[in-house]
């Protein structure tokens, strides 16, 4: 059995982000902000992590609205998968 996850990096500069400030880097740890749902920090980890135990990998995709910081998605996803700390903290 192939199992695959897609995790869109809509990041919350498209969805909430931008709209809401810088000062709330902590939207970055929800998977929701009211009727808008995205993948935020922990859904992504969750998911490359289940690539640990069989899944066969994850796809990515719009990264142009991935922040450069340390909310990134795809940063997040990378220190998954090179067993590396996390540097951002979700609460």
């Amino acid at each position: 059995m192939v199992t695959n996850f897609g995790a869109a990096v809509f990041q919350l500069c498209a969805i909430a982000g931008r709209a809401l400030g810088e000062a709330n880097d902590h939207i970055a740890c929800l998977s929701q902000v009211g009727e808008d749902y995205y993948n935020g920090i922990p859904a992504i980890r969750a998911k490359v992590a289940l690539t640990h135990s069989g899944a066969c990998g994850v796809m990515m995709w719009e990264l142009s609205q991935d922040t450069g910081d340390d909310t990134s998605l795809l940063k997040a996803l990378r220190e998954v998968v090179t067993d590396q700390p996390a540097r951002y903290q979700c609460q």
